[in-house]
């Protein structure tokens, strides 16, 4: 299981990647889930440009773009692929607003969410390389988190209160969701969401 960064509606791009040997199904999904974010970063990249935004910021969402590549080699390589092919055309978020609330889920919540889940992942490894592959991507998974956490601030510092409350409402219910599609009983839900808030609450101290 792979997550992170996912793409905002509207965006689209082609990856193309073969396989050297006997395919491992639930890795080439996990290679597409990073493929997905390495276009995602790109977007965010050119709309953090588009909206003036101190320039270091964009050239951390390229870098994190790098990783998800990197991140997509590793999860094929662990899959029995050999080669990887990537196309991404990127859409600008076209407000302010927009590129906020998209941060603030796909950036706040569900980097916290990959970076833990890489983490468990890591513990769990029965081989050493694969325990490699998944601390290496907790590590740049934690990192995208931060990314998103700074980006947060400096763009709530721009917006005004009534959207600041929006952002807040849209994580606490991007989180809520989350928990909703990882467990299934009320209670094991709401352990869930109070467990990820602190996790993302030590992430950001």
């Amino acid at each position: 299981m792979s997550a992170g960064r996912p793409p905002a509606g509207g965006f689209g791009y082609e990856a193309a990647f073969g396989w050297g040997g006997p395919a491992c199904p639930e890795r080439a999904d996990e290679a597409a889930t990073e493929l997905a974010s390495v276009g995602a970063f790109l977007r965010l990249a050119r709309a953090l440009e588009a909206h003036g935004l101190p320039p270091a910021f964009g050239r951390s969402a390229r870098r994190c773009a790098a990783d998800e590549v990197r991140h997509a080699g590793l999860r094929l390589a662990a899959a029995g692929g050999q080669q990887l092919v990537v196309r991404l055309p990127v859409r600008v978020p076209e407000t302010l607003a927009a590129l906020a609330l998209d941060n603030a889920t796909s950036g706040c919540v569900m980097e916290a969410f990959g970076a833990h889940l890489a983490a468990l992942e890591a513990s769990a490894a029965s081989t050493p390389v694969d325990r490699a592959v998944a601390a290496r991507i907790a590590y740049d998974e934690a990192a995208h988190a931060l990314l998103s956490l700074a980006l947060d601030r400096v763009l709530q510092a721009r917006l005004p209160e009534r959207t600041r409350r929006d952002l807040a409402d849209a994580r606490h219910d991007s989180t809520r969701a989350l928990a909703r599609s990882v467990v299934h009983d009320s209670r094991s839900s709401a352990a869930f969401e109070a467990a990820f808030g602190r996790a993302a609450a030590q992430l950001a101290a």
